[in-house]
């Protein structure tokens, strides 16, 4: 019989027995991103079969090590840093969430869901629903650092038609670069949106390309949300400035 306490309990010590250069290849799987998907697949698959057999014979620590290795095929080494300090439980979530930290259409998704919610819990209120999505969205940048994601979130990034990164608001002058800037009544500098551009409500950004001369990361997929029901679809729209990237068009039934 399995002993799923034991393989459950073994996640912590496959980690160490990785960091020490220890494990078995079934547990160094994920450390060949440019690896044959066929060869590693077999590994996996053989260290899988190797430590179920020593299993049923009553090495529970064995099985523990090829599940560990099975689930985290395709994390980089770096997501995991730490595991193996951890308690089972937080051991198991780390690990999910360095996979979802990696996995653009989870990440996406997940911010999909929150928009969703934003709009029902806005009660129909657009600019409530906006902020609540931003917090939500903050969330979501945390776990994508703590996790060394190579994605952030950035709040309403502008793009030109030609795919140009650009800022989303900008002070104006009165006359040269020199002059007063152009002011509120009050006296508060006022921003204006960047000449020509198009602003998603959000966008997830791949940080491990080198920002322009902006400060700006590419974007790698978008957001809009809205309590319109009759809105036109937005995804031409975007994409004919951000490229061709995934578009969520965010809006309630």
């Amino acid at each position: 019989m399995l002993k799923i306490p034991d393989a459950i309990a073994a996640i912590p010590s496959a980690v160490t027995r990785l960091a020490s250069g220890t494990a078995s290849a079934a547990t160094q799987l994920w450390n060949d991103p440019v690896g044959s998907v066929t060869n590693t697949m077999a590994s996996g698959v053989d260290g899988f079969r190797t430590g179920f057999n020593q299993t049923v014979n009553g090495n529970g620590f064995a099985m523990g090590s090829a599940l560990f290795a099975m689930g985290t095929m395709g994390v980089p080494l770096g997501r995991l840093e730490g595991v193996a300090a951890l308690g089972t439980a937080d051991a198991a979530a780390a690990v999910r969430h360095a996979a979802w930290g990696g996995d653009l259409g989870e990440v996406s998704g997940s911010i999909e869901r929150l928009g969703l919610r934003a709009l029902r819990q806005s009660g129909g209120d657009a600019q409530l629903s906006e902020r609540l999505f931003e917090g939500y969205l903050n969330g979501v940048s945390n776990r994508l650092a703590r996790t060394g994601s190579e994605f952030g979130i950035e709040i309403q990034p502008a793009s030109l038609a030609n795919a140009e990164r650009v800022p989303n608001f900008i002070y104006l002058h009165r006359g040269g670069s020199s002059s007063p800037l152009v002011t509120w009544p009050d006296g508060t500098p006022r921003l204006y949106a960047y000449e020509g551009s198009r602003r998603l409500d959000a966008g997830v950004i791949d940080t491990t390309v080198a920002p322009n001369e902006h400060g700006l990361h590419p974007v790698v997929a978008g957001f809009d949300i809205t309590l319109s029901a009759t809105k036109p679809n937005i995804v031409p729209y975007y994409q004919k400035y951000f490229g061709n990237i995934p578009i969520y068009d965010i809006r309630l039934p």
